[in-house]
């Protein structure tokens, strides 16, 4: 079975350039066997064309953009999207919620939470902002990272 309306985005951050300290290898591999089902005729279907795998040092926050902007070029209103992101979550100094992206930059609040310097990884206003351009009117998204409930 081909599922040619379907679309995804899988990413799974398990390393961060300037912060290995922090690497969590288990996102990769989670994201990479969500991928795998995607695209198994037996499973879901999804054309391999159309699904996109994001991870590690391809993982940045300038290749989840460019994806997702990808996504709202190619998509049309009946297709499906599915994306999904398994990484660490955080808030930022500025207060606003982060997808920590491979290229993060993480801060020391002295607590045992992560804190996310401003401007760097995937911002929940860029993010929404992104999701907005996507015209499909069925969009599938998990996130398995901290604090994702924060997510509006």
């Amino acid at each position: 079975m081909v599922f040619n309306e379907g679309h995804a985005l899988v990413i799974g951050v398990g390393s961060h350039e300037f912060h290995p300290e922090n690497d969590v290898p288990i996102t990769f591999r989670d994201a990479k066997a969500v991928k795998e089902i995607l695209v198994d005729p037996a499973a879901c279907g999804y054309p391999a064309q159309q699904t996109e795998f994001l991870h590690d040092d391809t993982a940045t926050t300038q290749d989840i953009v460019g994806a997702l902007n990808g996504l709202a070029a190619r998509v049309t209103k009946t297709d499906t999207v599915f994306i999904y992101f398994a990484g660490h979550g955080a808030f930022g100094t500025d207060d606003n919620y982060y997808l920590a992206t491979h290229d993060v930059k993480f801060v020391n609040t002295g607590g045992k939470e992560l804190a996310i310097e401003a401007g760097t990884g995937l911002s929940q206003v860029k993010l929404v902002e992104l999701l907005k351009q996507i015209e499909a009117e069925k969009v599938l998204m998990v996130f398995n990272a901290c604090h994702s409930g924060s997510l509006q």
